[in-house]
């Protein structure tokens, strides 16, 4: 068991030292023997990561878009607290009156506030279907720019990958991080017109 553990180490001991000095023995010996095209690629290979959905809010377009869908979602909610208002209203009258009501009435109130609240839950799920589609075909959009913009400033800039940043990533650095760039370059290859 000793011997077998010692050479575990050994071996894990050897791989570190390939893996920390393959850089080195690789550019030493690149005047000796060419180095292959995935060693290249390997050794040269700039990275940069770009936050699409800060794409999304934060270009002129974007913005733009957002606040339309954002207005019209206002509406529909006043819509949705007005009906939600009456419908509180009636249920509070029911609650008031139902001892009082004789068993027609008091059945017929309760159909009522029964519809209403399924009218409310209708026009709830529209309104979020609504919305979400709206923000879809923003999406499906603006995709197409990001990755015409983010392809340009690659090739520029001899990028050889552009990752999407996620919120969930630890840490990614400002060197690697293109997102103001892109929403620069963005705006200036797709403006938003100006209303006169």
């Amino acid at each position: 068991m000793a011997g077998s553990a010692k050479g575990i180490k050994t071996v894990k001991l050897g791989l570190s030292v390939l893996f920390v000095t393959a850089p080195l023995w690789a550019a030493q010996t690149q005047s000796a023997a060419p180095v292959s095209t995935a060693e290249a690629l390997l050794i040269e290979t700039k990275i940069a990561f770009v936050d699409t959905g800060a794409v999304l809010q934060n270009s002129d377009e974007g913005k733009k878009a957002v606040s339309e869908i954002e207005a019209d979602a206002a509406v529909k909610a006043e819509e949705l607290d007005t009906r939600s208002k009456e419908l509180q209203d009636l249920r509070a009258v029911y609650n008031q009156q139902a001892a009082s009501m004789n068993e027609v009435a008091r059945t017929e109130a309760q159909n009522t506030i029964s519809q209403k609240e399924r009218d409310l839950t209708r026009l709830q799920e529209d309104f979020n279907d609504e919305v979400g589609r709206k923000r879809d075909q923003l999406l499906q959009r603006m995709a197409e720019s990001i990755r015409i913009v983010v392809e340009e400033y690659s090739k520029e800039n001899g990028i050889g990958a552009v990752f999407i940043l996620s919120p969930g990533m630890p840490f990614v650095g400002v060197s690697v991080n293109i997102t103001d760039q892109i929403i620069e370059r963005y705006n200036q290859k797709f403006p938003v017109p100006t209303q006169n």
